[in-house]
């Protein structure tokens, strides 16, 4: 008796040692409630290095380390890399606004000046070679640990411009750490065949380690249609045929992703567009929902001389792009989320990260369906509506609306919901970025300047 009752109070121990475990070690194949692979409908947060644009969790004080020693000449290294312990502080926050998957740089370590002539003047070169054994990697394992407790997966930044003989090698070692996967990065002059076996190789690696795991790319829109397309699909046509008010894309659900390509691609074309104009918007990002396989890069533009104060709240529009267009969402640590700063307030935009994440987790048509870009150029509004899946129980079609014009706007969306076999006379209220409350007459949607409605179809 004595043995049972052991026995039975070791085994709740037992099963949350294996959960973070199977999470650190072989990539938490997924929650079993769905046959995707987790990485389908996850929400990934980029944090870059100190020094750059994607860097807040990642500062480190000026006086110490990574590893908390002092800051000197010599483990100068240790500050340009990654702050681990500063990122292992934040999974609580980052587990509050949705955060499924870390994406992070690979920690390396510098390599000595090497005395050549004439003198390099691009400073030390570094390497991806596997790290000794050391703080940094210690602080790295801890993270990893950590992160699996909060069911927070890991995935490394790795760079390489050609097949090298060490580069299956790294990713092993990083794979046997507990990383996810990867996201790899090509130099702009590399070949697309050297590009393509890099990538053949990684997936090589990747398809061998326990779990799912897995490797993203950078979308290049020159490959398209091509023997390299790394997507696999011919260019969409985004002009709405002539009366149309909408342009439809293809169901979240593909066949398993070719071994040659990665299972994700990140894009960054919308980051490029300088102005907020709807059409413009509308044409890109109808371009990337055509594919199952897209994350989705994009941040707002900064603001133009004499635009109203208003244009800040065009980050939440962009927030509500991210996490609702596409199965799968990439954030950055940049300023447009600001986790350390009034985060707990009501209108902060990590509090309104934090209602898309988890309507993007939680609703089946946002994240199971169909999406559907409807046409209010003239308006300057982007609107589109998320169908659920036809096998979805009491599950009603999404509608977003944005307004992308410093002007209020009233939006007459019957007529083109129709035009979808969607029957409803209004909508219900499931978020907006305004203070206004209550349902709305689908013929008469109003938006405040540059604000944000999501809501349900009902009759």
């Amino acid at each position: 008796m004595k043995r049972l009752l052991a026995c039975a109070l070791l085994l709740p121990l037992a099963a949350s040692a294996a959960s973070a475990q199977t999470l650190a070690r072989p990539g938490w194949a997924g929650s079993g409630l769905n046959a995707d692979p987790w990485w389908k409908q996850a929400v990934f947060y980029q944090i870059g290095p100190a020094g750059t644009a994607k860097d807040h969790l990642s500062r480190q004080s000026a006086s110490t380390s990574a590893d908390g020693a002092p800051a000197n000449e010599a483990n100068a290294d240790a500050r340009s890399a990654v702050d681990f312990k500063a990122i292992a502080a934040q999974l609580d926050t980052l587990k509050a606004v949705g955060v499924d998957a870390l994406l992070l740089p690979m920690p390396v370590q510098q390599a000595p000046p090497v005395s050549v002539d004439p003198p390099q003047t691009h400073g030390p070169l570094k390497t991806i070679a596997p790290l000794a054994p050391g703080p940094l990697l210690d602080s790295f394992d801890e993270l990893v640990n950590q992160a699996s407790r909060q069911s927070i997966r890991v995935v490394l930044d790795i760079t390489a411009s050609s097949l090298t003989p060490d580069l299956p090698a790294t990713a092993r070692f990083w794979l046997n750490r507990g990383v996810a996967g990867f996201h790899l990065t090509t130099p702009p002059e590399t070949a697309p065949e050297e590009t393509q076996a890099i990538v053949q190789a990684l997936r090589k690696v990747t398809n061998s380690g326990v779990g799912q795991r897995i490797l993203i790319g950078n979308f290049d829109a020159n490959l398209v249609g091509t023997p390299f397309d790394t997507i696999g699909a011919g260019q969409p046509d985004s002009s709405p045929a002539p009366g149309s008010r909408f342009t439809a894309r293809a169901p979240r659900t593909r066949s398993t992703t070719p071994p040659d390509r990665p299972q994700l691609q990140i894009d960054s074309r919308l980051s490029h567009l300088e102005l907020p104009e709807a059409a413009n918007l509308r044409s890109m990002l109808l371009q990337t929902m055509e594919q199952s396989n897209i994350l989705v890069d994009i941040n707002p533009p900064p603001a133009p001389a004499g635009a109203p104060v208003q244009y800040s709240q065009l980050a939440k529009v962009m927030a509500a792009v991210l996490l609702t267009t596409h199965p799968a969402a990439l954030l950055d640590a940049d300023d447009q989320i600001g986790l350390h700063v009034g985060g707990d307030h009501p209108d902060s935009l990590t509090n309104w990260y934090r209602q898309l994440s988890a309507l993007h987790h939680a609703n089946t048509a946002l994240r199971y369906g169909t999406s559907t870009l409807l046409n209010f150029d003239e308006q300057n509004a982007l609107v589109w509506v998320n169908r659920p899946p036809a096998n979805a129980v009491q599950s009603n079609p999404i509608v977003v609306a944005c307004n992308l014009s410093g002007l209020p706007v009233q939006l007459a969306l019957g007529a083109a919901i129709r035009t979808l076999d969607m029957r409803g006379s209004f909508l219900r209220t499931i978020l907006r970025s305004d203070d206004s409350f209550g349902p709305q007459n689908i013929d008469a949607v109003i938006l405040p300047p540059y604000g944000v409605y999501i809501g349900e179809l009902r009759r």
